[in-house]
């Protein structure tokens, strides 16, 4: 009797590691994970589920997500919580865009540029991780920034007073190193902490 697969099932895709979910309902003990489609399929004997993916999606797959976690907190502690660029070159590829509204820095050059300027408003400058959660070649990040702002920063002066804001970063890797950068921070927080706008409540 010869096996018969759906159109799902076939071969020269690329394999994921999950049970297929047109399987028949065979064992009523699943997991929720493995109950994926309830309907009674002719899709006997198993065959592990695939779909196609583009080269491209491979190459940003070739590292595990692991591997992206650990890159994505060196950033924290080699770049922005020492505000040296040693290993700058080992973590960012050279068309790297870092994006934290008003700044935009395309390039290393730029980005040190950036990272130099807050620092020196901020020379206490600490970040701390709270999450790490990464999928494929994104990488998120939800942290704490303190610091004290003695320097001018946005065209104020300084203020000796200290902020205590969050944050997250959505990176994007590929290959080992970072390509791109979102920041999501809390703007109005800082603002209110040095004392440029009145507390809202």
């Amino acid at each position: 009797m010869s096996e018969s697969v759906c159109a799902i099932c076939q071969p020269e895709f690329e394999i994921l590691e999950r049970r297929n979910p047109c399987r028949n309902q065979a064992n009523s003990r699943r997991s929720a994970v493995d109950r994926l489609d309830t309907r009674r399929l002719d899709c006997q004997p198993y065959k592990p589920f695939r779909i196609a993916r583009s080269d491209a999606a491979k190459v940003a797959m070739s590292h595990k997500p692991s591997d992206n976690k650990r890159l994505a907190r060196r950033y924290f502690a080699d770049i922005l919580n020492t505000g040296t660029f040693a290993s700058a070159e080992e973590l960012f590829v050279p068309d790297f865009v870092f994006r934290n509204p008003p700044v935009v820095a395309r390039g290393v050059s730029e980005f040190r540029m950036a990272i130099e300027t807050v620092r020196t408003a901020f020379p206490d400058l600490c970040f701390v991780i709270h999450d790490v959660i990464a999928e494929e070649d994104r990488v998120a990040v939800r942290w704490t920034v303190t610091g004290t702002q003695s320097g001018e920063f946005f065209g104020r002066a300084a203020t000796g007073k200290t902020i205590d804001v969050t944050g997250m970063n959505m990176f994007r890797m590929a290959d080992g190193r970072i390509h791109e950068i979102w920041v999501n921070m809390d703007r109005l927080a800082e603002a209110e902490q040095l004392g440029w706008i009145a507390p809202l409540m």
